[in-house]
């Protein structure tokens, strides 16, 4: 798709590359993929944010939030299972009890007949 976009622009080649080289740096940014400015110009951008100590602490503060929020929907998941189960397990044995108290009107009702 981005292929026949970018065929129809004037320089296309030019585009097609930069815009190559701009996606291999983003999929993985080491310093091999630095092959025009473009992606100099973000190859220093990211190295200097990641220098920067506080952006690291930020980023793992946000990193143990997001482990905290997934951890506690975890949690939930399995306490409303485990809530779910226990309603099921209520009702199936409700259930039960009603089928052997038929049971034993029946076998009452047969040996009746019986004698």
């Amino acid at each position: 798709m981005i292929r026949n976009y970018t065929e129809s622009l004037p320089h296309a080649d030019e585009f097609t590359h930069k815009l190559r080289n701009l996606l291999k740096y983003m999929n993985k940014s080491i310093k091999e993929n630095v092959t025009d400015d473009n992606t100099r110009v973000l190859d220093d951008i990211v190295r200097t944010t990641k220098a920067k100590k506080d952006v690291g602490v930020r980023y793992m503060k946000s990193w143990e939030i997001e482990r905290e929020i997934k951890e506690e929907g975890i949690k939930e998941g399995f306490e409303k299972g485990r809530e779910k189960e226990r309603v099921n397990t209520e009702r199936e044995r409700k259930r039960a009890e009603i089928a052997e108290a038929r049971v034993r009107e029946l076998e009452a009702k047969l040996e009746k007949l019986a004698k």
